[in-house]
């Protein structure tokens, strides 16, 4: 595969006079810029996984499962009716332009 883009390269910079690299600089480049996109790509699945952990263990109310309903088609699981234990929430209304503004504003007065 290397060598294929190496060759697309090396005909579009005769094309179009380009000066060119030296074959051993130009795939280092390439293996370079290869391995950035390789570790932005790793870095940016872990950040998405280290996330979706943090949610995961956020605190969630109890309940118990009264009923569970068959839906259709079957492969698609139950509805459950649930009662909850009680539970406290904290609401606040908030006029901004923005949602990070309007996160701010309203954590601050529920806070």
């Amino acid at each position: 595969v290397v060598t294929i883009v190496l060759d697309k390269i090396n005909t579009l910079t005769m094309r179009f006079n380009i000066p060119t690299l030296q074959p051993i600089q130009l795939q280092s480049v390439f293996q370079l810029f290869l391995t950035l996109a390789a570790s932005l790509l790793t870095l940016r699945l872990g950040a998405g996984i280290a996330a979706w952990k943090v949610a995961n263990n956020l605190e969630k109310p109890n309940y118990t499962v009264l009923k569970r309903l068959p839906i259709s088609p079957p492969s698609r699981g139950n509805i459950e009716i649930r009662k909850y234990e009680p539970y406290l929430i904290a609401e606040t209304t908030v006029n901004e332009s923005s949602m990070r503004k309007a996160g701010g504003v309203g954590f601050g007065k529920c806070a």
